[in-house]
């Protein structure tokens, strides 16, 4: 193999250039800095795209006695994705089975886009960021990793999940090949509110409906004082109960327990002459399968955003909102003067919420500050049909507790289609 190397010659350096060269540099010698005063110093305005920190596990109400190391972006990640089938920790040191397991996901705007599709809506995530969980952070020797997350700041997506082709029929857990599909396991926390939801309920005799009415779950401008409250009547009109808030958390979840909600029934309509039923008990609803539920409208609060971890312990992760600061959740619960969660868990029912509750568990976990069923502006969500025997119903007066069956929200996923990526 014949190599050849050309050399091209040097070009001469003429006087004149030489002359012009040593010119260049007495004028930029003589180009000196300015100093700034403090007066003009605080005029320079900037941002890193890039920011770091460190909680020290001394900090005020880090429970888990960890450090935290966090490294993140300021800005603002737009993303439409589709995700055949989404499976996370399975086969870990959880056992058989995942920590989440979610076929068909689509994750979009939480409105169409200009083409009237949720093709061209994108889900937004504000200031990304990486953090890493360490235990013993101070000692060279002993330092370990134990939990890193993905998280960010701020979040406003929709969650459309699985199929439906036959919404009238409640699902099975774990889907049914060519039926129902969506969330298979789910493990990590968040705040649920359920609000413009239509409950029919039907008191019964050997299965035949001798009562009918609704039970509503309408949005308000302002939380009234008994939150808990699901007032049924007849259709002319709806109650506003203001939204129905259930914290949710719990590892390889398959569906959410509501716990007992105060169900009132001033008036039903009555199908059967003479019959005059009035209802005012404590419900408490089967819990409801996570494969029955399609969309869920994920959103941010000033305090906390969105948090994917992995985690060889139970961890209190920080969490940090819209407004950039970092703090630990807590078990207060509070409303604010609108009726929005101003802590990170509120029950409406009441029921106390435990410092485990919102510690992610060992394995996958999802951290998220709220998902809505319903959403005000789609109009009422229609669920199935609850049925409650007419010797059940006295039975819980007499119980104090009124059982009702499990309902399918019916919810349809979105149809989020472009080119050969489709779930349609």
């Amino acid at each position: 193999m014949k190599t050849t190397l050309k050399i091209k010659p040097k070009r001469r350096i003429t006087p004149l250039v030489t002359a012009l060269f040593l010119l260049s540099l007495q004028q930029t010698s003589h180009a000196d800095l300015t100093r700034l005063d403090d007066q003009h110093l605080a005029d320079v305005t900037g941002q890193a795209p890039i920011y770091t920190s460190y909680i020290d596990p001394s900090a005020s109400g880090n429970a888990s006695g960890l450090g935290f190391y966090t490294l993140g972006i300021n800005g603002t990640v737009s993303l439409n994705a589709n995700i055949e089938h989404l499976q996370l920790g399975c086969g870990g040191v959880n056992g058989p089975g995942c920590d989440i397991d979610l076929s068909h996901v689509r994750l979009s705007g939480t409105s169409p886009g200009p083409s009237g599709t949720y093709a061209d809506s994108d889900a937004t995530l504000g200031n990304p960021f990486l953090q890493l969980a360490i235990k013993n952070p101070t000692s060279l020797a002993n330092r370990q990793v134990v939990g890193i997350a993905l998280g960010a700041q701020s979040a406003q997506a929709l969650l459309s999940i699985g199929e439906n082709p036959t919404p009238n029929v409640p699902g099975t857990v774990g889907g049914t090949p060519g039926g129902e599909t969506g969330i298979n396991a789910l493990s990590g926390s968040f705040q649920a509110l359920i609000q413009d939801l239509r409950n029919p309920l039907a008191i019964t005799v050997l299965g035949i409906p001798v009562a009918t009415g609704n039970a509503y779950v309408k949005v308000t401008a302002t939380q009234p004082n008994l939150p808990s409250t699901l007032m049924t009547q007849e259709s002319s009109g709806n109650v506003e109960t203001g939204g129905y808030y259930q914290y949710v958390s719990g590892s390889r979840l398959t569906g959410v327990d509501l716990g007992p909600i105060t169900l009132v029934v001033p008036k039903l309509n009555v199908l059967v002459p003479f019959l005059n039923i009035n209802l005012s008990a404590s419900a408490t609803y089967t819990p409801i399968n996570l494969i029955d539920l399609h969309n869920l409208n994920v959103s941010s609060n000033k305090n906390s955003g969105l948090l994917l971890s992995l985690n060889n312990q139970a961890i209190l992760w920080p969490q940090v909102g819209t407004l950039g600061v970092s703090t630990f959740p807590t078990t207060n619960q509070s409303l604010d003067a609108n009726g929005n969660v101003a802590t990170r868990g509120y029950n409406s029912n009441g029921d106390a919420i435990t410092t485990n509750q919102l510690m992610a568990q060992r394995g996958w976990w999802l951290s998220a500050p709220q998902a809505n069923i319903g959403d005000p502006a789609n109009g009422f969500i229609t669920t199935s049909q609850a049925n409650v025997d007419i010797l059940t119903a006295v039975g819980g007066l007499v119980l104090g507790n009124i059982p009702v069956a499990s309902v399918n929200t019916r919810q349809i996923p979105v149809q989020n289609c472009y080119g050969s990526l489709k779930f349609c």
